[in-house]
């Protein structure tokens, strides 16, 4: 769901793409680690106004070495806020010496140069829109609509169940799995309290058997399709007849059903429709700016896959009955 997101997100960081490929290139080995336990120092507060970096002619302040921090790639900030705050501040220096390099041959005033800034300012520009767009993209009426109108999807179900299984270690026939399976529902609709020892007994999902069978809340479409239905259909406390899935054989008791509150599901709504609000949005913006892809030279347009309807709340899922 996240991947077209990035797509746009990373845009705001490609104006560092050279300093960042530099600092990686010459990254040297970590410096030793802190024993356990112990936290790094402290850093104290100082003044953005004092320089602290010289290069030649070329100044740089606290206050700017903290803008270009902030503009790096997360693992390299971590390094320049932390133990390795020096070695960064040394690979900025030799980033400032090697430009100024370039420079004095005229390497700036190159074409293949000007087009690779232009394309930094646009990527740069791209970005601080973006940034700049993040905050007010998604509305609260926006999330709470979508709330309404999908509230099927938010729905969890807690359940336990006892799996019996077909083949497996004890090379069980699917015949001989139903029987059994039968056999298991028929006393625990007479003795329900017995269904988490008879789980621990008699279930084959390593996952759920060692808990009575509990299975974490999970919501639709987490699950098999046929475990999926039955669970979402059956009444709570009732014993299922035997469901057959391709791994066996399942009995369920739905324990508890419950629908998370708005709040709850927030920021997963909010990272649902944000790429979709985005792409609305440069739709509008192309309809203003006719665009033309040769496709002789691209290629046909692709279809692009559809979004999927359901915003991430996943849980934990037993093994035995993962999709």
């Amino acid at each position: 769901m996240k991947t077209r997101l990035y797509t746009y997100v990373a845009v705001a960081g490609c104006s560092m793409i050279i300093g960042a490929a530099l600092l990686a290139q010459v990254q040297p080995a970590p410096d030793k680690p802190l024993p356990a336990g112990q936290p790094t120092p402290a850093q104290p507060a100082v003044d953005p106004a004092k320089v602290v970096l010289i290069v030649g002619e070329n100044k740089m302040t606290a206050g700017d070495f903290n803008d270009f921090v902030a503009q790096l790639p997360p693992e390299v900030q971590m390094m320049a806020r932390g133990p390795q705050k020096r070695r960064v501040a040394e690979d900025l220096v030799k980033l400032k010496i090697l430009a100024g390099e370039a420079a004095k041959k005229g390497l700036d005033q190159t074409p293949q140069f000007k087009k690779q800034m232009d394309l930094m300012r646009e990527n740069a520009l791209a970005g601080a829109f973006f940034k700049e767009l993040m905050p007010t993209l998604v509305t609260d009426p926006d999330i709470k609509k979508y709330y309404e109108e999908h509230k099927p999807q938010f729905e969890r179900v807690t359940a336990r169940h006892i799996l019996i299984a077909v083949g497996g270690e004890k090379n069980t026939s699917d015949e001989a799995a139903r029987t059994r399976a039968e056999q298991i529902q028929k006393s625990l609709t007479a003795k329900p309290d017995d269904f988490a020892a008879i789980a621990r007994a008699e279930s084959a999902d390593p996952g759920s058997k060692d808990d009575g069978g509990d299975l974490p809340p999970f919501p639709r479409g987490q699950m098999v399709k046929e475990f999926d239905e039955a669970a979402f259909s059956l009444p709570e406390g009732q014993i299922s007849a035997p469901i057959k899935t391709r791994f066996g054989y399942h009995i369920i008791q739905v324990k508890k059903r419950d629908m998370p509150p708005l709040e709850d599901v927030k920021d997963d709504i909010t990272e649902q429709l944000r790429p979709q609000k985005l792409e609305a949005m440069i739709d509008e913006l192309k309809k203003k700016n006719p665009t033309t892809l040769d496709e002789s030279f691209f290629g046909p347009p692709t279809t692009q896959p559809a979004q999927p309807g359901q915003p991430g709340q996943p849980a934990a899922k037993p093994p035995v009955i993962e999709r």
